[in-house]
């Protein structure tokens, strides 16, 4: 079993490079790669704000890149990655394909779980969505195992699979 924990916490503090660092030093065998800052959500004003963030720029995935070998010298890996939330928002959900392809290059894709993704929209309208990111994940990278919550019963009935 690898033990993991997100990044993006200590980031806000000391940047993704110094919190993989701290990570490894402080013996944790993975790292999970948060992506909240590549959109910058206003809960108040229920807006995306611009960033200057290096996910949000041209050269995304060379940083994520950076991240990967960052990791690799300091003996850990990239376990999952956390993309832009709330992925209701359209400005977000347009960001996931940016998201899948950070994941791919740190290493991080194995599963993945798009959810709330029916939060502020109607069926027609996300399940087309789910069914283009799950193409951008084949494509991007085969073998990828896609769980949609959306698509099962007991997700719309409201029952919890952790009880």
């Amino acid at each position: 079993m690898k033990i993991s924990t997100e990044i993006g916490s200590a980031a806000h503090l000391i940047g993704e490079e110094r919190a993989i660092e701290s990570l490894a030093k402080a013996g944790f065998d993975a790292w999970d790669f948060s992506m909240f800052a590549m959109c910058d959500y206003d809960w108040r004003l229920g807006a995306v704000r611009p960033t200057t963030h290096p996910l949000a720029g041209e050269n995304y995935l060379a940083f994520a890149r950076k991240l990967k070998q960052i990791g690799l010298d300091n003996g850990i890996t990239c376990n999952q990655s956390h993309a832009p939330f709330p992925s209701h928002v359209p400005e977000i959900f347009d960001s996931m394909k940016r998201a899948l392809e950070c994941t791919a290059e740190a290493g991080g894709v194995k599963v993945l779980i798009p959810h709330h993704m029916d939060l502020a929209m109607s069926e027609d309208v996300y399940l087309p969505r789910i069914e283009e990111m799950e193409r951008a994940v084949h494509a991007r990278v085969p073998g990828c195992t896609v769980i949609t919550p959306e698509r099962l019963r007991w997700y719309h009935m409201g029952l919890s699979v952790w009880a």
